[in-house]
């Protein structure tokens, strides 16, 4: 820029207040009243009128579903399958409310008519059917095989529901998957060699599904319904009572103190945001629409950009205490608490994240992006800290239980809304009590923090609803496999085509992205699960290890080409190629497509010991050299082709080396290798860290 008017403009347009996040207080702020579509009523809380009818009831619904899992997990008053019953209902009942309010872009009036009408008739068929199954549970669960002709009736409108409410929330792929199997569960008969069976007629289909409550109401949608949904709900307060702010602001006061600082912050959001929202495409959504334009200003370019923040947002399901959905199916599955599955997943998932960063910083340096001049971090770190006190206390208090006390992740996710909910009051009365502002009341205080919590209740129940439906087709395809016993059969067959390990592990990581593309990580962590891990088990592999390896690369399917679901999301935002966004994410996303084959052959990564820190450290670096090889740079170093194998070599003998004491001096040798090639060790420190 030669003028200095536009350079005042651009510094300006710099330090803006989309830049400069301001502390969230609670109670402090309001909530609009006038909502009037489905769009609006996120942030908002609705008033009933004639015109928006059909708003404040899907606002009600998503507070009474959210209310009676709540309530669930403090009273119990009936076994958990009971409450799946019912909460699946009242899920189907939202969603399909909530999709036929919403307007969208359809080819033709007919098309309108017909969506628009399935919808209403799901929400009728499908809430009638729940609550007949909810009230004849207990005569259900003792007749088995006898069964009445109408219940047979109720039990395909339950998997039409599913089927139908996750194609019109995930897509066709998963929903023609479940059509599948029903299909081959069918007609298996027609399929010749290993591959077929008698096959089974509709009846024995839908009591596999649904009337032997051993599948759309088994363990699977139960974990949904109890573990996660109360997650989620979490979340929805959370959001309600400005999380995203609050690690807004602990993003930018940290990064605020990197020189590469500005690509740091859409780490520590991404990271951050995964914990609590357990989900790749949300997280770089909601992430992303703040990150993105901030590295952009600081030059970063578009591609980049958002090869970051989709990488970044992919690891938050790494991440303990939350994971994800499919972390709480793996605690079911394996059959372990979950607070074993959140220790278990620490050290990997800081190995990703550590190495992630790191790549980061390399990448950015050495593209010249541009400190920020002044500083962009919102406020000292304890005033950050003290607005977002209520969170973090929930937070604390979630850990404690969970981790600590071990108590189940429904008692735990309840005792964590109870201490937001209850300190979130507390807080915002006493601000207003201390504040100078003659507006600001007690009773103020008390109505806009109500208007939160409704708010978060809608929320959450919004995010749970097709989660809890896409489990559906999910509990399908798992009972169905069962039943055909397919999964042995492709089990075998991957032992006999993966005659060593390593073969056996690439196979079951070809396997997990393939079933991963276009799916969510949950659809297709059961998936790869059921099919790949028994053969891995049969290998020798311990089943935790086989199941956090297929759940690492379920995860990284997001981001794998040619669908990757989580860039295409980045890429929109930025604006970007995606192409050449898939390109420059690979190397970021290097240490997703390691870590899994490095926590096998190194179990102390997953189950501690005393050489545990010694490991993880040598993991740490071999990683980070294997990142410098692929790229062939390490900041303003240019390394040969010759010198660039000579490092792979060396990663690679101290990721996948059988002794210690080689893998930990190999890890100091290129340690010191790493730091000779930087100018200083200070130079090095200072390209990490510049002080304010």
């Amino acid at each position: 820029m030669t003028e200095s008017g536009t350079e005042d403009v651009d510094e300006e347009q710099r330090t803006s207040l989309d830049l400069n996040v301001a502390s969230y207080k609670p109670g402090a702020g309001s909530v609009p009243l006038d909502a009037t579509s489905i769009a609006s009523l996120e942030g908002s809380l609705p008033r009933l009128t004639r015109a928006n009818a059909g708003v404040v009831l899907v606002f009600a619904l998503g507070i009474a579903l959210s209310l009676y899992s709540v309530v669930f997990a403090y009273d119990r008053p009936y076994t958990r399958s009971q409450y799946t019953v019912l909460f699946l209902g009242l899920s189907l009942v939202l969603f399909f409310t909530k999709d036929a309010l919403e307007s969208k872009e359809y080819r033709n009036r007919y098309t309108r008519f017909v969506s628009v009408a399935t919808a209403v008739g799901f929400v009728l068929a499908a809430g009638g059917a729940s609550i007949y199954f909810f009230y004849t549970f207990e005569s259900l669960a003792t007749r088995i095989l006898d069964y009445y002709w109408y219940e047979y009736v109720l039990s395909a409108i339950i998997v039409l529901a599913v089927l139908e409410g996750t194609r019109r929330a995930y897509g066709l792929l998963l929903s023609a998957v479940a059509y599948l199997a029903i299909i081959y569960a069918y007609a298996g008969y027609l399929v010749p060699g290993r591959w077929g069976h008698p096959g089974y007629d509709t009846g024995r289909i839908l009591e596999v599904t649904v009337l032997g409550l051993e599948s759309i109401y088994g363990s699977l949608p139960t974990i949904g319904a109890t573990w996660v949904a109360i997650f989620i709900i979490f979340a929805g307060l959370v959001q309600a009572y400005g999380g995203m702010e609050l690690i807004r602001d602990i993003a930018l006061y940290v990064g605020n103190r990197f020189t590469s600082g500005i690509a740091q912050i859409a780490v520590i959001t991404s990271m951050l945001m995964g914990t609590i929202t357990g989900s790749a495409a949300a997280n770089t959504a909601a992430t992303g629409s703040f990150t993105i334009p901030l590295m952009k200003r600081y030059n970063v370019d578009s591609e980049e950009a958002a090869a970051i923040e989709s990488v970044a947002s992919s690891g938050g399901q790494m991440l303990p205490p939350v994971m994800g959905t499919a972390a709480f199916l793996m605690a079911e599955i394996i059959g372990v608490p979950f607070a074993d599955i959140v220790i278990w997943g620490l050290l990997p998932a800081l190995l990703f994240y550590m190495t992630v960063s790191i790549t980061v910083s390399i990448v950015t340096v050495r593209n010249g992006i541009e400190a920020p001049a002044v500083d962009i971090s919102g406020g000292k770190a304890l005033e950050v800290l003290r607005h977002g006190l209520n969170i973090l206390l929930a937070l604390a208090v979630l850990v404690y239980v969970l981790v600590i006390l071990r108590y189940d992740p429904m008692t735990a996710g309840m005792y964590a809304i109870l201490t937001l909910v209850g300190s979130t009051y507390v807080i915002a009365v006493v601000n207003a009590i201390r504040s100078t502002d003659e507006e600001l009341s007690a009773a103020t205080a008390l109505v806009t923090t109500t208007k939160q919590t409704l708010n978060g209740l809608y929320i959450g129940a919004k995010s749970t609803a097709p989660i809890m439906i896409v489990l559906g087709p999910i509990a399908i395809v798992v009972s169905l496999v069962t039943l055909t016993a397919i999964n042995q059969a492709i089990s075998m067959l991957m032992v006999s085509y993966g005659s060593t390990l390593p073969l056996l592990l690439v196979l079951g990581a070809l396997m997990s992205i393939l079933f991963g593309l276009g799916m969510p990580t949950v659809a297709a962590y059961i998936l790869v699960s059921i099919f790949v891990v028994p053969s891995l088990i049969r290998f020798g592999v311990p089943d935790v290890y086989g199941h956090f390896f297929v759940f690492y690369f379920a995860i990284i399917s997001g981001i794998t080409p040619p669908i990757a679901i989580v860039i295409a999301v980045a890429s929109g935002i930025a604006n970007a190629d995606f192409v050449r966004t898939c390109v420059k994410a690979i190397p970021l996303a290097l240490p997703g497509f390691i870590v899994p084959f490095v926590f096998v052959y190194n179990p102390s990564i997953i189950d501690w010991g005393a050489t545990t820190p010694i490991v993880f450290l040598s993991m740490l670096v071999g990683t980070v050299l294997l990142v410098i090889a692929v790229l062939g740079y390490l900041f303003d170093n240019d390394y040969s082709a010759v010198t660039r194998i000579l490092m792979a070599g060396v990663a690679v003998t101290i990721l996948f080396a059988p002794w210690l004491l080689l893998q930990a001096t190999l890890a100091a040798v290129a340690l010191s290798f790493i730091l000779y090639n930087t100018p200083t060790v200070y130079g090095a420190a200072r390209t990490f860290v510049s002080p304010r």
